[in-house]
């Protein structure tokens, strides 16, 4: 069950582009390409760490849109 709803949440994040996923690189956040992937390549990730991240894995970006957004809401 947690896991279908957070690939949900996922989905919406992305898919509104209010996340990017990706990488702490070198240089900082390296965003991951082609957005079609993104669902499938976080849930591969997820799996790989048996749904328990503890820091590692991939990150999420907040996005200007999305950050509109929680600005929006907070004003609510």
């Amino acid at each position: 069950m947690a896991k279908s709803r957070t690939l949900r949440v996922l989905e919406r994040v992305y898919s509104e582009y209010l996340m990017v996923p990706g990488d702490l690189g070198e240089s900082g956040f390296d965003d991951w390409p082609q957005p079609n992937g993104w669902l499938a390549r976080s849930e591969a990730d997820l799996n790989r760490l048996d749904w328990r991240p503890m820091g590692d894995g991939f990150w999420l970006r907040l996005t200007e849109r999305g950050l509109q957004r929680a600005r929006r809401i907070g004003q609510s």
